[in-house]
């Protein structure tokens, strides 16, 4: 019976772990840790621990198989022919360099984006001590990443050979997912092991015939600290090393976990564990549990190894993932909501309470957090500074409202916590003075003899509104647009006149509309109008010679005394036939007009 496999596990270490054994081992003396051996609690010496030569896998993987067909379970000689026994370290070598770049190749980035099939290569044909060595060996990337290497190899020494078959399988390289409300990232698993069988003959005879195989299972749980850095890594390994070989059957459980935390070394936490179970049928039951437990004190003498290597390798891919819930303003992980949404109604002075959360992306969970105001609201207040919670609360309180209609603007609040990281802005507006008001404007003014008359269709965009400290506000307008559709001129002292009709546009020469609301809310507006149609033929009758005329526009809304007319509040701006309107001030010009102004539909 070979050992060959349980060696793969035990022959890549790494440098010495640090314990943190729980209270019931507490009566181990220093130098000493906790282990439990076959279910019984075993307090063992620390080993010197032989430093790493790489992480297991592929060529590693391939040395480790080939060379510990060498060795032996208990002092029992190997299996293997003795030319071909000494000539393994040297083949083990020769195979690993012809393999290793075809396994390494196989498991870089492009070759998987490509998800490449199958590659093969023959192992040159050596003679090693009077051994000859060949085969072949086949990569193949499966469509889930995982890389698997099989190799065939004959050795032949004289009338002794040997054939074997290696499998190896590593799983693809995956990255951590996002942290949960307790900063807690989904165990991310990783699996590799292999697989040989030998067969020895002589001549056309089987003298031999050995399997084994090794599994690896690490299990790392990630968690994420208050600041959303990644805080520490808990890797729990699973060993698991079966042999069988001339009626004997061996299988080494080993179990270990540690600690590694954002920046230091690796610790152990817990009592590992070996478990052995060894079948023999030349053994009765209490030498073969003697054996087992002889073999998985070994496991224990040998300590834990590669695990400081192993947790590194997870440590470093969370830290390489942190970027996805760390991020700022916006990463995969994290969103920032806030309740009310941006662009709530809050009118000028008053207050609402604005609720925000830190909530994962791919479900929805949300968990507590600390947020941060990073620049001062704008146009009015919102606080306090920092808030810490699953909401965190601000209260909002809106300013003077300015031309977009917002009367509050917080630049930008930062959300940290276990969940990750993100960055939102947050607004309110109050929409009291309609951005727009448009309709039918019309007039008949008379000053002297001439009687100017128009009707036409009057369009006036908000540019300014404003609360003043005493509560009152108000809004100016600019005439936009004026389409005329009716104007004529006439002198009842000459008979001289211009009609015209479907005019259009006009040229504003001046044109604005104010509303006033006071500190009891009662809404007052005036409009002006004051359009040019350019020069057009004033058509005279003999002997008044006829000439080209300016034909021009001027409505003012205001009273007679220069005060603005009631409106419905937010409503439209209406009135008919209205005979106090001011046209040219102190000229003494009569006439009426009528308007229909009301925000668009």
């Amino acid at each position: 019976m070979k050992r060959f496999l349980w060696l793969v596990v035990v022959s890549v270490a790494i440098t010495p772990l640090a314990a943190t054994p729980p209270a019931a081992a507490a009566a181990c003396k220093a130098g000493t840790i906790a282990w439990k051996i076959n279910g019984k609690r075993v307090c063992m010496k620390k080993q010197a621990i032989r430093p790493a030569v790489k992480p297991p896998g592929g060529e590693a993987l391939v040395t480790l198989l080939l060379r510990e067909q060498t060795r032996s379970v208990r002092g029992a000689p190997s299996r293997l022919p003795r030319r071909i026994r000494l000539a393994m370290p040297a083949i083990a070598r020769h195979v690993a360099r012809t393999v290793g770049p075809l396994l390494a190749n196989i498991r870089t980035p492009a070759a998987r984006s490509s998800r490449a099939p199958i590659a093969s290569v023959d192992i040159p044909s050596t003679t090693v001590g009077g051994t000859t060595i060949s085969g072949t060996a086949t990569a193949l990337l499966t469509a889930d990443g995982t890389a698997s290497l099989s190799l065939a190899l004959d050795a032949k020494a004289a009338a002794d050979s040997a054939a074997m078959q290696i499998t190896i399988e590593l799983d693809a390289t995956k990255s951590p997912g996002c942290p949960g409300p307790d900063g807690v990232i989904a165990p991310l698993r990783s699996i590799s092991g292999g697989s040989l069988t030998t067969i020895v003959r002589k001549g056309n005879r089987v003298v031999s015939a050995s399997t084994g195989r090794v599994r690896t299972v690490e299990t790392a749980r990630l968690r994420v600290g208050v600041d959303a850095r990644l805080e520490r890594v808990d890797l729990d390994t699973t060993q698991t090393v079966e042999a069988a070989s001339g009626g004997t059957v061996l299988v080494v459980t080993t179990t270990t976990r540690v600690r590694i935390p954002r920046s230091g070394s690796a610790l152990l936490t817990g009592a590992p564990s070996a478990t052995a179970s060894y079948r023999s049928a030349s053994l009765s039951a209490a030498g073969e549990r003697a054996v087992g437990a002889e073999i998985a004190r070994k496991f224990a003498s040998e300590g834990p190894r590669d695990l400081q290597g192993a947790a590194g390798r997870a440590r470093d891919a969370a830290v390489g993932a942190e970027p996805t819930w760390y991020a700022l303003p916006t990463n995969k992980c994290t969103s920032f909501e806030w309740n009310p949404e941006p662009g709530a109604e809050l009118a000028p002075g008053d207050s609402m309470a604005v609720k925000a959360t830190l909530t994962r992306r791919e479900d929805g969970a949300h968990g507590s957090a600390r947020f941060t105001i990073l620049e001062p609201a704008v146009l009015g207040s919102f606080g306090p500074t920092n808030t810490q919670g699953d909401p965190g609360v601000f209260t909002a309180v809106g300013g003077e409202v300015n031309d977009t209609d917002d009367t509050l603007f917080q630049p930008e609040v930062r959300a940290v916590g276990r969940i990750g990281r993100a960055q939102r802005s947050w607004f309110a507006k109050f929409h009291g003075f309609p951005p727009i008001y448009t309709g039918p404007v019309s007039q008949t003014m008379t000053f002297s003899t001439a009687t100017t008359t128009f009707a036409g269709t009057a369009t006036y965009t908000r540019t300014s509104q404003q609360t003043n400290p005493d509560g009152s506000r108000q809004a100016l307008y600019v005439l936009s647009s004026i389409t005329v559709d009716s104007y004529s001129l006439t002198d009842s002292f000459t008979g001289c006149e211009f009609t015209g009709s479907s005019l259009g546009a006009a040229t504003i020469r001046a044109g604005d509309l104010e509303i006033q609301v006071d500190t009891v809310g009662a809404w007052t507006s005036a409009i002006l109008v004051d359009f040019s149609l350019g020069q057009r033929l004033f058509a005279c009758p003999m002997p008044f010679p006829s000439e080209m005329h300016e034909m021009t526009a001027l409505l003012n809304t205001r009273t007679v005394g220069g005060g603005l007319r009631p409106m419905p509040a937010g409503g439209a701006i209406t009135a008919t036939n209205v005979g106090d309107v001011t046209s040219i001030a102190g000229t003494g010009a009569t006439g009426s007009a009528s308007w229909q102004l009301a925000p668009p539909p």
